[in-house]
């Protein structure tokens, strides 16, 4: 019986949590002679308890480092990465995107 327990007490949290993927699409961008200023948003529901956030649609050449991530409501106990994808990265085909490749075409 202590042997269970102990197990138990050194199971790690996170294989008890759910994961919960979220897309979180560009609201406004600011554009630097050294880059870009990008901010996405999602809104979500989550139940109480201790949870793993996804965030599917980030492209792959983001630094985790520059990543300042905010939720109301919740607390972020820790933080990772990975760059293990299931897919290559392609940004969403919405159509505010066609019409922004559209008038990028005829600009050019």
């Amino acid at each position: 019986m202590r042997a269970l327990v102990l197990c138990f007490a050194l199971l790690p949290l996170q294989a008890l949590a759910d994961t919960i993927t979220v897309a979180a699409p560009p609201v406004s961008v600011i554009v630097y002679a050294q880059g870009a200023l990008i901010t996405r948003e999602a809104t979500f529901d989550l139940p109480a308890g201790e949870h793993v956030l996804r965030v599917e649609d980030m492209p792959p050449e983001v630094s985790p480092a520059l990543l300042d991530v905010a939720l109301d409501g919740a607390l972020i106990t820790a933080r990772g990465w990975s760059d293990q994808r299931k897919t290559p990265y392609r940004a969403p085909r919405t159509p505010e995107w066609q019409a922004a490749k559209s008038a990028l075409d005829a600009a050019e």
